[in-house]
């Protein structure tokens, strides 16, 4: 979308924000969120950042199973290798374009205790997110109105899930790999799930959404010795069906865009762009947000 449609909106001044609703939204939301919170707490910028997907209660719908299982028909792997590899979306070059490395223990088994986010496992949404924030790194460093807000040059960010104990994490960090090979290099596998799960535009009824909630935690460290001991505690979460977040989080953000002075030209952005403005509104919306400084 960025390739096709970016130059066009400069030379317009459209606004585009892609892939703004549950992914990547709020991952990219809270991120802001802590760096905020970090630059005018603290003084400092952000170095490392972990986000928990801390809790999710909702199934996927026809629309989103279809995209999970018929992407690898539209997208050589080559391309979504090149699309997923370090700062590939980010404007701006980073000195060093790499990821949070595991141990090997990590990369068997997929578990690790984060403190203050306890103990995590492999998420399905880190592969998505980790390209909106690390845009967001981007954006925030080249764009004049935006550069006050930037993360700074030493930025790592990670995203995982919370686990509800060793047996638990080791199980969806081994189905998200078994998975993945299997939906990846057998196409018979992918043709047979698409014709028996939900197909788009089914799923859950809106009667049975009610009790549907998410919730991400996130801890975020400052970049600089003076203060060092301190960190960002936020949590981002939401009581209702997810198609109605989604719903929520376009409609915020297209609000802000046309009501609040945001001060940018036509181009691409993420949802963080958008800034405390957006943070506000979804906030007397439904979806709540609650930071504060912590002793790391």
């Amino acid at each position: 979308m960025i390739k096709k449609y970016e130059a066009t909106a400069k030379q317009t001044g459209a606004i585009l924000i892609p892939q703004a609703g549950i992914e990547s939204a709020p991952a990219d939301l809270i991120t802001w969120t802590m760096a905020k919170a970090i630059r005018t707490n603290l003084g400092s910028q952000t170095r490392d950042v972990v986000v928990s997907l801390h809790k999710i209660n909702s199934a996927p719908s026809g629309g989103t199973l279809a995209t999970a299982l018929s992407i690898w028909d539209v997208f050589s792997l080559q391309e979504i290798k090149e699309a997923s590899s370090p700062y590939a979306q980010s404007p701006v070059k980073h000195k060093d374009p790499t990821r949070p490395k595991s141990s090997i223990l990590q990369m068997i088994f997929g578990v690790r205790t984060v403190p203050n986010l306890g103990l995590q496992t492999t998420a399905v949404t880190n592969s998505t997110d980790v390209a909106v924030v690390e845009r967001t790194w981007g954006l925030l460093s080249s764009t004049p109105s935006r550069k006050d807000e930037f993360y700074g040059p030493n930025f790592v960010w990670v995203e995982h899930m919370k686990a509800r104990n060793w047996l638990h994490g080791i199980f969806i960090h081994w189905l998200l790999i078994v998975g993945g090979v299997l939906l990846v290099s057998v196409a018979p596998l992918r043709n047979f799930l698409k014709k028996r799960v939900c197909q788009p535009g089914e799923g859950a009824k809106r009667e049975d959404t009610d009790k549907d909630e998410i919730e991400y935690r996130g801890i975020a460290y400052p970049d600089s010795e003076k203060a060092a001991g301190k960190a960002a505690l936020c949590r981002m979460w939401y009581h209702g069906g997810m198609y109605f977040l989604t719903g929520m989080l376009l409609a915020e953000i297209a609000a802000t865009i046309l009501e609040d002075e945001i001060e940018l030209d036509g181009g691409s952005y993420t949802p963080a762009c958008l800034g405390q403005g957006l943070v506000d509104r979804l906030d007397k919306s439904g979806f709540r947000t609650d930071v504060r400084i912590i002793d790391a």
